[in-house]
C-alpha cells in the first residue's frame, strides 16, 4: 500500500566510522514487521503447511492463483496480526510483506472474496454449494493436529493434562449469529469459548487425559 511519508532522516549511534540513518524515502512500505517473524515461524514449524493437508481442494487447478498454502497464511496471519476483518484484504493484500511470507513472491495475494469462499466451504448448499464451494476440510483431522502440536510442545509428553474451560463476552454490532443478550449487560454478546493449559498440581486432579 502506497505510504506517503515526511523527508526527514533518522540518524543512529554508528558502528565505528560507520553511519546507520533511517531514512522515509520508499515508494512501498509496511507496518506490519511482524509478518516477518510469523513467516519465520511457519518455515520452522510448519504448522499451516501440516493444516492444509487437513483440506481438500477441488478447484480446477490450471485456473488456481493462489494455491491452498497461501489462502490459509493469508488469513492466519492476518488474524494474528489484528486484521480479524476479512475485508480488510482488500487493503492488505497489497502490503508487500503479506504478499513474501504467504507466497514468496512480490505478487497481490487473494481478495477477501476468494478468502470468504474458503471460510464458507461448508456452509454453502445447494447448486450454489457445487459451483462455488471448491475447498473442504476434515474436521477431525483439524482436531488430531491441534492435539497433536500441543503435545509436540513438551520435550517429554506429560502425563496428565488440565484443560480449563471457561468463557469470555465479545461485544458485538449488527445481527450476528450465535449472539446473546444478557439483561445485566444491556450489550450483544457473542460467547466465546476458552480452553486453556495448567500443569497438574500434585494430588489434584481436576479434569485429565492418561497416557
Amino acid at each position: 500500500m502506497t505510504t506517503q511519508c515526511t523527508g526527514r532522516q533518522l540518524t543512529l549511534q554508528g558502528i565505528e566510522k560507520r553511519k546507520i540513518v533511517i531514512d522515509n524515502n520508499a515508494s512501498v512500505n509496511s507496518s506490519d514487521g511482524g509478518l516477518l517473524l510469523l513467516g519465520k515461524l511457519e518455515k520452522r514449524f510448519g504448522i499451516i503447511r501440516r493444516l492444509s493437508e487437513c483440506f481438500t481442494d477441488s478447484r480446477q487447478h490450471y485456473r488456481v492463483r493462489h494455491d491452498l498454502k497461501s489462502l490459509l497464511s493469508q488469513r492466519i496471519f492476518g488474524i494474528v496480526q489484528g486484521y480479524e476483518d476479512i475485508n480488510d484484504h482488500e487493503e492488505l493484500r497489497k502490503d508487500p510483506l503479506m504478499q513474501y511470507v504467504c507466497s514468496g513472491k512480490q505478487e497481490t495475494v487473494a481478495g477477501k472474496s476468494t478468502l470468504n469462499r474458503l471460510e464458507l466451504g461448508k456452509e454453502i448448499g445447494g447448486d450454489e454449494g457445487n459451483r462455488y464451494s471448491k475447498i473442504s476440510w476434515n474436521d477431525r483431522e483439524i482436531e488430531d493436529l491441534f492435539c497433536q502440536v500441543f503435545l509436540e510442545s513438551f520435550q517429554t509428553p506429560p502425563r496428565n493434562i488440565i484443560l480449563d474451560f471457561d468463557a469470555t463476552d465479545i461485544p458485538l454490532h449488527g445481527d450476528l449469529r450465535e449472539q446473546v443478550f444478557p439483561r445485566l449487560l444491556r450489550s450483544l454478546l457473542l460467547s466465546a469459548s476458552l480452553c486453556l493449559f495448567r500443569r497438574t498440581p500434585a494430588g489434584r486432579p481436576f479434569a485429565s487425559l492418561e497416557d
